[in-house]
């Protein structure tokens, strides 16, 4: 990699990775895709559930939702959990909506699988999702 590639590197990781995540999508997806080359220290330290979070979350708000799909279908841990939010954002329920029950059976409607997830509970104040998600909410306040 030329000099300007790594200039381009420098200026990009002067935020930490969650703060960088926050402020632009697309330079997070490009230091992810460059992580092996960055010094661990400011990337690898962070859980690394959280820093693949933080990539399909981005890849889906840049509208990049077949390479999210590829991202979350390639984990060991929690794929489900992560193509349902992929699923829901596309506007699948039909997809989307088995694995959100299935999520249900081990989380809570209020867990950060859900409601914490805010493309996921963006997604599902859709129409197409609102009588599974009065469902889930009535269910659980009954328990």
């Amino acid at each position: 990699m030329g000099d300007d590639g790594r200039l381009a590197r420098r200026k990009i990781v002067k935020l930490p990775v969650p703060l960088l995540y926050l402020k632009d999508y697309a330079s997070y997806v490009r230091l992810y895709n460059e992580r092996d080359e960055i010094p661990p220290i400011l990337f690898h330290r962070y859980y690394p559930d959280i820093v693949e979070d933080y990539l399909i979350r981005s890849l889906l708000r840049l509208g990049r939702c077949r390479e999210a799909e590829k991202v979350a279908q390639d984990r060991d841990n929690h794929a489900d959990w992560y193509l349902m939010t992929v699923y829901a954002v596309r506007g699948e329920p039909e997809r989307a909506m088995p694995l959100l029950d299935r999520c249900l059976e081990e989380f809570s409607i209020h867990d950060d699988w859900i409601a914490g997830n805010q493309d996921l509970w963006e997604a599902l104040q859709k129409p197409e999702y609102r009588e599974w998600l009065e469902a889930a909410i009535a269910r659980e306040d009954a328990s």
